[in-house]
């Protein structure tokens, strides 16, 4: 998931070589989901890809009543996606659909405390992704267990203004299943093969360790 311009034209793009590894390993076949709310193009995207753009949500510090209601809505596309095209195996979610990603299971698990963790997605991938948060220092769901309880694989660039946020998200999950893998880039998903190369196995174990253990 990521937001996007024309829908999910520059994710499926940018996530070319790691989709292909996988599906050569695993046999994976991605469903792609794009924000349904328009926005202003990100830094280098303008210059490269042609409007409409489009965010998951609209955020402010402090949120608005707009803001709150824009989450709501991005929930809800994600229980429709589910049900439309499910049951998946996981989730991967690239800057603010990591955020959301984040803060969809976290807000499941808030509100329905008796289903399996792994009722939705039995794992998750997050590249680039910040924390879910209220503000620059509440978290975006204040009042739940504040830890993602599904395996996870994070990937973070060094040189990303978001650096931080992504470690934060990191600690969001459990230590004992989450796998963190840092690379010196900005906030792109890598597409240099020997990155994709360790991506795709650090994925494919994740695939592995939840899916048949």
């Amino acid at each position: 998931m990521a937001p996007g311009p024309p829908p999910m034209q520059i994710l499926r793009h940018q996530l070319q070589p790691l989709s292909l590894a996988l599906k050569k390993e695993i046999g994976s076949e991605m469903v792609y989901a794009h924000g349904e709310l328009e926005t202003t193009a990100s830094p280098g995207i303008g210059e490269v890809y042609e409007a409409p753009y489009y965010s998951f949500f609209s955020w402010s510090d402090p949120p608005s009543p707009d803001d709150l209601a824009s989450v709501s809505s991005a929930y809800q596309l994600l229980y429709d996606l589910i049900e439309e095209e499910g049951p998946f195996d996981g989730i991967l979610g690239f800057s603010q659909g990591a955020t959301l990603a984040a803060a969809f299971l976290l807000h499941h698990a808030k509100k329905n405390p008796l289903d399996l963790p792994f009722v939705h997605f039995k794992y998750a991938i997050f590249i680039a992704g910040g924390a879910p948060r209220r503000s620059n220092t509440e978290d975006l769901l204040p009042g739940y267990d504040k830890i993602v309880r599904i395996p996870t694989v994070h990937i973070v660039g060094k040189q990303d203004e978001a650096y931080p946020d992504a470690l934060d998200l990191y600690q969001l999950c459990h230590a004992e299943t989450a796998t963190l893998l840092t690379y010196d880039v900005g906030h792109i998903i890598p597409r240099a093969p020997n990155i994709v190369a360790e991506m795709a196995k650090a994925i494919c174990q994740l695939h592995h360790r939840a899916v048949f253990a």
